[in-house]
């Protein structure tokens, strides 16, 4: 089998300055050099593998900027806590955040209503909000010893940190009624909750991580963590399935699943971020 590589990767400029522009026209210039740099390259990556179906280009610069600023706040959760968890209620609010990244993100997600119609863009706003209060909960409740008693805890916290909703809502050409796909919204999800916790296996083991979502679900199942992996594993399979299905009574749906899911799938496997450089031989 021949994978690809990170040159397969490789980033449009344009596509990328029309990326700053976008940051600069909401009021954070020379972001090349921002602290968000390198977040806003992950999103950038995303939108070029993932999207590169959508023929909105305005569409395809917002999910690259919505990626970078929530990458960001994922990178930051942990060291700066109190500005991640504030960052939900200064939203809701219209307040100032606590950094010019923060500050940023905040424009950016709320420009959702420009992008989206209004119940997709209820739904991405859900989604990120939900995000970062994930993050905040993933900080806080790291040192809780897994209970047996409670076996959707570790999907329910994984659920709130995935931006699920947002990214499948995203997916779908605007022009493309929410009634062609709406039904499949749950196997969705979990294929893209569950898809990066298989595919950040490895780079994470390596790392030590214990607090992901296969380690909490082997803690609380009793089994090892390839155990859960392949578990986790046969339930995308499953669910990629039932999309399918869901979705094959509509042509434009279908593919645009399809697609994103190719997309999606070639940005872990050639991303230098996951490693598999490494073992792939």
């Amino acid at each position: 089998m021949v994978y690809p590589s990170s040159a397969s990767l490789a980033i449009d400029p344009v596509f990328l300055q029309d990326c700053y522009d976008y940051a600069s026209d909401k009021g954070y210039p020379n972001a090349a050099s921002s602290k968000m740099a390198s977040a806003i390259l992950v999103g950038v990556t995303i939108a070029q593998q993932a999207y590169s179906h959508l023929n909105d280009r305005r569409a395809q610069v917002y999910i690259a900027m919505f990626t970078g600023a929530a990458t960001y706040i994922d990178d930051i959760s942990e060291t700066h806590t109190d500005d991640v968890r504030s960052f939900p209620i200064r939203f809701v609010n219209g307040e100032t955040q606590a950094d010019a990244e923060l500050v940023f993100a905040a424009k950016a997600f709320r420009d959702v209503g420009n992008v989206y119609p209004p119940a997709q863009a209820a739904m991405i706003t859900t989604s990120v909000l939900n995000f970062v209060t994930g993050c905040v909960l993933e900080d806080e409740c790291k040192t809780i010893k897994p209970s047996e008693n409670a076996p959707s805890y570790p999907y329910f916290l994984r659920s709130l940190t995935g931006v699920a909703d947002a990214y499948l809502v995203m997916m779908f050409p605007a022009d493309v009624p929410l009634q062609r796909y709406v039904q499949a919204f749950p196997d969705l999800t979990l294929m893209i909750n569950v898809t990066n916790d298989v595919m950040s296996f490895y780079k994470e083991e390596l790392a030590g991580e214990t607090t992901n979502y296969i380690s909490r679900r082997a803690a609380i199942k009793g089994t090892s963590k390839i155990s859960a992996l392949r578990d986790i594993a046969d339930e995308t399979i499953r669910a990629n399935r039932q999309i399918l299905k869901v979705l094959e009574g509509d042509e434009r749906a279908s593919d645009a699943y399809t697609s994103f899911k190719e997309g999606y799938m070639r940005f872990h496997v050639a991303s230098v971020r996951y490693r598999f450089h490494e073992i792939m031989l």
